[in-house]
């Protein structure tokens, strides 16, 4: 049986062609008449804790929010060069992803989604650090793929939360949401990838880079 991506554009092609229905909305097209209200969902939620465990991190942490705040996110996960791993694909407003396949098999779904997750962060207002307290970045990323076009959409939440060393919300919060609608399939292929694969919890201190940790994460629980 094809999967699933492959039988909602089958079932697009099929199911927008006004010829293959009658005046009364009735199928008259060759063959069975397809499902039109198929639809893919997923998401991937990442978690992210930064940690200040000494003043040195923190003197650290608010220098480089200070010089230059848009690096931080590719900082936190590793990734530093954006145009060199998506050949020049604007992530965020998909415009270009026609060279997605090739950088996908280049540079793999982890690190495409990575550098997604990079490109979000640095749109996040970050807070200076407090020393023993950390932060929490929960960026969840949704993506449904479906027959009606309308539908097709992808979806970013991030919440940002700062704690004091005693594990207790220390008066910074900050929530975001933004909303894309994929107008191609090209755009499609491109979400999709920051999706693929499973949530998961990062943890560090800031300025180790030995220190960095990944666990599964388990949404809802």
């Amino acid at each position: 049986m094809q999967n699933l991506p492959i039988r909602i554009k089958r079932a697009k092609e099929l199911c927008n062609r006004a010829i293959n229905y009658s005046d009364f909305g009735h199928w008259q097209g060759s063959g069975k008449e397809p499902n039109c209200k198929l639809e893919e969902r997923r998401s991937r939620t990442t978690v992210l804790e930064i940690h200040w465990p000494t003043d040195e991190s923190v003197r650290q942490w608010n220098s480089f929010i200070e010089r230059n705040k848009r690096a931080t996110g590719y900082l936190i996960t590793g990734v530093t060069s954006l145009g060199l791993a998506v050949g020049g694909v604007v992530l965020l407003g998909a415009k270009g992803a026609g060279g997605m396949g090739s950088a996908l098999g280049v540079w793999g779904a982890d690190y495409i989604h990575d550098i997604s997750l990079s490109e979000i962060l640095s749109k996040v207002e970050l807070p200076w650090a407090t020393r023993g307290g950390y932060l929490s970045i929960t960026v969840n990323k949704q993506f449904r793929y479906a027959v009606q076009d309308w539908k097709n959409e992808y979806i970013v939440e991030n919440y940002t939360e700062r704690f004091d060393h005693n594990g207790q919300p220390d008066g910074y919060t900050d929530y975001q949401r933004q909303k894309y609608r994929m107008r191609s399939e090209q755009e499609v292929e491109l979400f999709r990838t920051f999706v693929i694969g499973k949530s998961e919890k990062v943890v560090m201190d800031y300025g180790v880079s030995d220190s960095i940790k990944k666990y599964p994460y388990y949404v809802g629980k």
